[in-house]
Protein backbone atom coordinates (compact mmCIF):
# COMPACT_ATOMS: atom_id res chain seq x y z
CA UNK A 1 0.00 0.00 0.00
CA UNK A 2 1.45 3.36 -1.03
CA UNK A 3 2.19 5.60 1.65
CA UNK A 4 -0.70 8.74 0.40
CA UNK A 5 -3.14 5.31 1.03
CA UNK A 6 -1.70 4.65 4.69
CA UNK A 7 -2.22 8.10 5.86
CA UNK A 8 -5.47 8.35 4.54
CA UNK A 9 -7.10 5.12 5.93
CA UNK A 10 -4.41 6.30 9.24
CA UNK A 11 -6.47 9.68 9.53
CA UNK A 12 -10.02 8.35 8.05
CA UNK A 13 -9.25 5.55 11.29
CA UNK A 14 -8.17 8.14 13.78
CA UNK A 15 -10.91 10.63 13.63
CA UNK A 16 -13.38 7.95 13.41
CA UNK A 17 -16.07 10.48 11.64
CA UNK A 18 -16.67 10.75 7.54
CA UNK A 19 -15.09 13.22 6.02
CA UNK A 20 -15.16 14.31 2.53
CA UNK A 21 -11.88 14.81 0.14
CA UNK A 22 -11.05 18.05 0.90
CA UNK A 23 -11.49 17.77 4.91
CA UNK A 24 -8.89 14.53 4.41
CA UNK A 25 -6.70 17.06 2.24
CA UNK A 26 -6.60 19.35 4.72
CA UNK A 27 -6.66 17.03 7.90
CA UNK A 28 -3.68 15.22 6.32
CA UNK A 29 -1.46 19.38 6.16
CA UNK A 30 -2.64 19.58 9.98
CA UNK A 31 -1.54 16.43 11.34
CA UNK A 32 0.70 14.93 8.98
CA UNK A 33 2.42 18.13 7.07
CA UNK A 34 1.63 16.50 4.20
CA UNK A 35 0.31 18.27 0.78
CA UNK A 36 -2.10 15.86 -0.84
CA UNK A 37 -3.47 16.99 -4.42
CA UNK A 38 -7.47 16.60 -4.76
CA UNK A 39 -7.07 13.86 -7.60
CA UNK A 40 -4.21 11.18 -5.14
CA UNK A 41 -6.64 12.26 -2.37
CA UNK A 42 -9.47 10.79 -4.63
CA UNK A 43 -7.58 7.69 -5.80
CA UNK A 44 -6.87 6.82 -1.90
CA UNK A 45 -9.80 7.09 -0.75
CA UNK A 46 -10.97 4.96 -4.04
CA UNK A 47 -8.75 2.01 -3.80
CA UNK A 48 -9.36 2.02 0.17
CA UNK A 49 -13.18 1.97 -1.05
CA UNK A 50 -12.00 -1.05 -3.29
CA UNK A 51 -10.49 -2.62 -0.23
CA UNK A 52 -13.43 -2.88 1.76
CA UNK A 53 -12.01 0.00 4.23
CA UNK A 54 -13.88 2.78 3.54
CA UNK A 55 -17.57 3.41 2.59
CA UNK A 56 -17.98 6.65 0.33
CA UNK A 57 -21.67 7.81 1.79
CA UNK A 58 -23.16 9.47 -1.24
CA UNK A 59 -25.78 10.67 0.33
CA UNK A 60 -23.03 13.63 1.58
CA UNK A 61 -20.14 12.39 -0.30
CA UNK A 62 -17.92 11.82 3.03
CA UNK A 63 -16.07 8.60 3.47
CA UNK A 64 -16.27 6.74 6.82
CA UNK A 65 -13.42 4.16 7.83
CA UNK A 66 -14.55 0.76 9.17
CA UNK A 67 -13.29 -2.24 10.13
CA UNK A 68 -12.76 -4.71 7.04
CA UNK A 69 -11.58 -8.18 8.99
CA UNK A 70 -14.59 -9.68 7.80
CA UNK A 71 -17.00 -9.22 4.74
CA UNK A 72 -19.85 -7.08 6.08
CA UNK A 73 -23.17 -4.90 4.75
CA UNK A 74 -23.07 -1.62 7.05
CA UNK A 75 -26.11 0.59 7.65
CA UNK A 76 -25.76 3.87 8.40
CA UNK A 77 -27.07 6.43 10.05
CA UNK A 78 -26.85 10.13 9.48
CA UNK A 79 -28.73 12.23 11.79
CA UNK A 80 -29.37 15.38 9.09
CA UNK A 81 -29.49 18.35 11.83
CA UNK A 82 -26.00 17.46 13.37
CA UNK A 83 -24.63 15.37 10.52
CA UNK A 84 -23.27 12.48 13.44
CA UNK A 85 -22.87 9.14 11.96
CA UNK A 86 -23.59 6.10 13.15
CA UNK A 87 -22.40 2.67 11.55
CA UNK A 88 -23.98 -0.79 12.66
CA UNK A 89 -22.70 -3.94 10.94
CA UNK A 90 -25.07 -6.49 9.68
CA UNK A 91 -24.16 -10.28 9.08
CA UNK A 92 -24.23 -10.92 5.07
CA UNK A 93 -27.00 -13.15 5.56
CA UNK A 94 -29.15 -10.28 6.70
CA UNK A 95 -28.31 -7.71 3.98
CA UNK A 96 -29.03 -10.62 1.26
CA UNK A 97 -32.31 -11.06 3.10
CA UNK A 98 -32.95 -6.89 1.95
CA UNK A 99 -31.65 -6.41 -1.24
CA UNK A 100 -32.31 -9.97 -2.98
CA UNK A 101 -36.24 -10.25 -2.73
CA UNK A 102 -37.08 -13.84 -4.73
CA UNK A 103 -36.54 -13.07 -8.38
CA UNK A 104 -35.31 -9.98 -8.00
CA UNK A 105 -32.12 -9.65 -10.65
CA UNK A 106 -30.67 -6.15 -8.26
CA UNK A 107 -27.14 -6.20 -8.08
CA UNK A 108 -25.98 -3.62 -5.08
CA UNK A 109 -22.66 -1.85 -6.03
CA UNK A 110 -22.51 -0.98 -2.11
CA UNK A 111 -21.99 -2.51 0.93
CA UNK A 112 -23.90 -0.02 3.13
CA UNK A 113 -27.13 1.32 3.48
CA UNK A 114 -27.77 5.02 4.61
CA UNK A 115 -30.35 5.92 6.20
CA UNK A 116 -31.72 9.68 6.82
CA UNK A 117 -33.31 11.37 10.21
CA UNK A 118 -32.24 12.66 13.51
CA UNK A 119 -30.27 11.53 16.41
CA UNK A 120 -31.01 10.72 19.75
CA UNK A 121 -29.84 13.88 21.00
CA UNK A 122 -31.47 16.02 18.25
CA UNK A 123 -34.43 14.17 18.65
CA UNK A 124 -34.56 15.67 22.39
CA UNK A 125 -33.88 19.13 21.84
CA UNK A 126 -36.35 19.31 19.18
CA UNK A 127 -39.07 18.12 21.59
CA UNK A 128 -38.43 21.15 23.72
Amino acid sequence: MTKNRRQVMALLQQKNTAMSAYEVIGALQQDYDTTLHPMAAYRALDFLRQMQCVLHLRTINKFLYVENSQPKFWQVLICDKCQQIEKHALPYDTAHLLLHQQHSAFQARDNHIELHGLCHSCVNTTDR
